[in-house]
């Protein structure tokens, strides 16, 4: 924060009408400290306010702090962190409030998987085989939330290793899935007839609870 203070001709400013605040906890333990810690009674924003006071910023009363803690991640191997968000003065428009992801279950129903069964409220939800991917130089460009295990079953084989994603359309406020080009495609049984998936369709195609999900020859239910 202090390393963007600038000076200007009439003393120090902070150049932004507004700070994003996106805390990021590991888990749903460490959610509820930050939550106690950095979002009850303001108490983070009131410290950005007087470091900013401090410096003697003109401006302090006027920037628009919002501080956002996110849900954690079903990744045993996340770490708290966060994100910091800046939007000038010339930029800032009305913030329109963010909506929350509602909580869903994707059940697994034929094919194996870890986790069988996924709880959470997430804006994106990967889904494939393997919990990793990795690239030809062995890095991880993927992680999927819910991942089929690569064991050689005929069920299993045919979910892709970045098969599909389920992800939450804060202006819809839904959930809709799309396919990342997999081999085997993806489709949606609903009501005793088939919904296929477009490959590669960036608008997915929007989820409805007791949905099942055929990626390739495995399946989920969604709720």
């Amino acid at each position: 924060m202090e390393s963007r203070i600038a000076s200007g001709p009439e003393g120090k400013i902070f150049p932004f009408g507004a700070l994003a605040i996106h805390l990021e906890p590991a888990d749903e333990a460490m959610r509820r400290i930050f939550q106690a810690v950095f979002v009850e009674g303001g108490s983070l924003e009131k410290d950005v306010r007087q470091l900013l006071q401090r410096a003697g910023c003109r401006s302090a009363g006027a920037v628009e702090i919002v501080v956002d803690l996110e849900e954690p991640a079903a990744d045993p191997a996340r770490k708290n962190s966060f994100d910091l968000e800046f939007t000038s003065v010339s930029e800032q428009k009305p913030r329109k409030r963010r909506v929350r992801p509602p909580a869903l279950t994707l059940e697994v129903v034929r094919g194996i998987a870890e986790p069988s069964l996924f709880r959470g409220a997430r804006t994106r939800i990967h889904l494939g085989r393997l919990k990793e991917v990795l690239d030809k130089e062995g890095q991880v460009i993927r992680r999927n939330d819910l991942a089929f295990a690569d064991n050689g079953d005929e069920i299993n084989s045919t979910v892709g290793r970045a098969h599909a994603t389920v992800f939450f359309d804060e202006a819809k406020g839904d959930y809709r899935i799309v396919d990342e080009a997999s081999r085997y495609g993806t489709r949606i049984f609903r009501e005793n007839r088939s919904i296929e998936v477009p490959p590669g369709k960036s608008s997915g195609v929007k989820l409805r609870p007791g949905d099942e999900i055929y990626l390739g020859r495995a399946s989920l239910r969604f709720n």
